[in-house]
């Protein structure tokens, strides 16, 4: 905690900071303890008193807890303090430790905290959980999965206890905010003004991986706040946490109703043999509209959640919980949601590209596009999330080489780069590179040197700022090198046809017989119909795919295949799934999906295709298909850009199937 530490007044009166490091809990204080740090008044500031407080989990699940006495911190010049622990019940185990500043607008700079148990002291050689002695959150540095290996998922609190495999799993924990929703005990809100993906996310890491071969459902519990309204809210599934996502998917929404609370039930459709998800995620639809929500309950083929699950999402058998091959619990092949999974140790396939992020401090992120806004920390920026990179060493000078350029409209804009030995607070050795000024719409290529470094020097934190506020700038193929080589630019997967018992619609730029052919493909609700043009285009994987024009003049226009006699039954399929690949498009327009049965009214499916110049694969459930009649399909594709937002745009298509 090397910056500066304040309670802006209009906090939240429970508002206070929390050590992520997992690694060095459990603490026991049967025979008491002490917390040692070293802390001081910023320049020009006043006396400010600080206090910490134990619990036995994050909150909800606090108590037994206890809070020590604050501790006034005074003076300009770094001093040395020390609070002593009372002996605490021999059964009580703590794995949440908090630090509070007392005062409103009063910053302190507090660092080298360190915590004294009855195991030893954190950063020393004990611990109760050895975390300590193996570099903590770096253990292993580049080799094994780099620096969030060995962190709090890797034998740490959350890791499941016992080497057999055997730990229950325990229960949905959906209590992390983000975006900017809000979560307050059992109530979540989805604030006016948050992102628009803001949302809960589930912090028990011990109930992955779920699979849904078989299917499944979501059981909770849930009530309208007192004086509240009607309330929409839905669940989402993703491979891991973002970016690395795919295959994911939505389940429908649910509307709460009522302020008695009530236990609703969820089916969750089964998916692929292959997928396994471990980021499990909540979203209230309704902006400022709290809703309680409970007792989430999981089941999937392994089990149910709070129930006959283990830690690692295994049946009952004794296998291993960190992922290795030997019920070990080295994390050697550790398959935690907090290292990548298949990246960390040396059997799994790493990534060399710059993953830029990691947005902090109030920085905004979209796509591609990077924005300091007003209000925003003054130390807001953008971090590498790909740990696989690191170290990087400067022994001979080295570069960074991108591509950026202004979205239209805006103004040049500069952007710098800054390299740390560690992530915050361990940031020493450091340094930051020389301004970029970044002009004109056009995308172009720059280069920044990197000056010799320190032989002793390795740096595993590599950051992006913004230096105007309110001047959006596109940055993208960011490559560092460094003495160890290049960092490698994003590559196209490796195509694979589907597999799976399905009806193609559309493969090698043509229509399948089933739906008529290619003459059942077509423009309708056109503005001019003539600025729209298909073709047939060659993929270097694919072979032929479909490629949709629309000019700078066009206007709104759908892409409609459609085939009344005969109908179609795909009542058989649970998805509909498709592939695109965007060529150009313009920002923060998106797609909207229809499929069609005589009659039917089904509104619109919203698809969002991430900003990538490779292809993407989207599956929509049957389930959003509402008012479809699936056993006699006459449009089995509707697809148009949002309204009137098509000039311009270039994409292509490939793989339409029900499955």
């Amino acid at each position: 905690m090397a910056l500066p530490l304040p309670i802006p007044a209009g906090s939240e009166v429970w508002a206070g900071f929390a050590n992520l490091n997992e690694d060095i809990y459990p603490f026991s204080f049967a025979n008491g303890g002490s917390v040692t740090f070293t802390a001081a008044v910023p320049n020009g500031g006043a006396d400010t008193s600080v206090y910490f407080r134990f619990e036995r989990l994050p909150h909800p699940d606090v108590d037994p807890s206890f809070n020590l006495d604050p501790v006034v911190i005074s003076g300009e010049a770094e001093q040395q303090y020390t609070v002593t622990i009372p002996a605490q019940d021999a059964a009580n185990t703590y794995s949440s430790f908090l630090m509070y500043v007392v005062e409103q607008d009063s910053p302190v700079m507090v660092k080298d905290i360190v915590v004294t148990d009855d195991s030893g002291s954190t950063g020393g050689t004990g611990g109760s959980t050895g975390g300590s002695t193996d570099g903590g959150s770096t253990d292993g540095g580049s080799t094994d999965g780099g620096s969030t290996d060995g962190g709090s998922t890797d034998g740490g609190s959350t890791d499941g206890g016992s080497t057999d495999g055997s730990t229950p799993a325990g229960d949905v924990e959906m209590i992390e905010g983000f975006g900017g929703a809000l979560v307050e005990a059992d109530t979540f809100t989805f604030p006016a003004g948050a992102e628009a993906w803001a949302g809960f996310a589930n912090l028990n890491f011990d109930i992955y991986p779920f699979t849904f071969d078989n299917g499944g459902t979501i059981t909770f519990t849930a009530a309208v706040a007192a004086g509240g309204a009607d309330t929409n809210i839905y669940f989402r599934f993703e491979r891991l946490p973002f970016p690395d996502v795919d295959p994911s998917f939505d389940l429908d929404p649910v509307t709460i109703v009522g302020e008695a609370e009530l236990e609703y039930t969820i089916t969750i459709p089964a998916q692929d043999a292959g997928n396994t998800y471990e980021s499990f995620l909540m979203y209230v639809v309704d902006q400022d509209s709290p809703v309680i929500v409970k007792n989430i309950v999981v089941t999937d083929d392994s089990g149910s959640t709070g129930g006959d699950r283990v830690a690692g999402g295994g049946s009952t058998d004794g296998g291993s919980t960190d992922g290795s091959t030997d019920g070990s619990t080295d994390g050697a092949t550790d398959g935690g949601t907090t290292d990548g999974g298949a990246t960390d140790g040396t059997d799994g396939e790493t990534s060399d590209v710059i993953d830029m992020t990691g947005s902090f401090g109030g920085a905004a992120l979209a796509g591609s596009t990077y924005s300091f806004p007003a209000g925003s920390e003054v130390w807001a920026g953008f971090a590498n999330l790909n740990t696989d990179v690191y170290p990087f060493s400067f022994v001979n000078p080295g570069s960074i080489t991108f591509t950026a350029a202004i979205p239209a409209e805006g103004v040049a804009t500069n952007i710098y780069f800054r390299f740390e030995r560690l992530p915050h607070p361990d940031v020493e050795p450091s340094f930051n590179l020389d301004n970029v000024l970044i002009s004109g719409e056009a995308e172009t290529e720059y280069t920044v040197a990197i000056p010799a470094q320190d032989a002793a020097n390795t740096y595993e934190s590599f950051l992006m700022y913004v230096v105007e506020n309110d001047s959006p700038v596109i940055v993208k193929n960011i490559v560092v090198t460094h003495d160890g080589g290049s960092t490698g630019l994003p590559q196209e997967a490796t195509y694979e046809a589907p597999t799976s018992p399905g009806i193609e619609v559309l493969n090698e730029a043509t229509v399948t017989s089933e739906w008529g052919g290619n003459t059942s493909l077509s423009f309708a609700a056109c503005g001019t119909c003539d600025e729209i043009s298909q073709a047939t285009v060659s993929d270097d994987q694919r072979g032929d795919v479909l490629q949709i024009s629309y000019s700078d003049a066009a206007g709104h226009a759908v892409l409609a295949i459609t085939n009344t006699d005969p109908t179609v039954d795909v009542s058989a399929f649970t998805e509909l799934s498709f592939d695109i690949k965007i060529l150009n498009i313009a920002a923060d327009v998106g797609f909207n999906l229809l499929a069609q049965s005589e009659g039917s009214t089904q509104a619109p499916i919203d698809i969002t295709p991430a900003d990538s110049e490779f292809w993407q694969t989207f599956t929509v459930p049957v389930e959003s298909l509402s008012g479809v009649d699936l056993t006699a399909v006459t449009a089995p594709f509707v697809f148009f850009p949002d309204f009137n937002q098509g000039a311009g745009l270039v994409y292509q298509v490939d793989d339409i199937r029900w499955q």
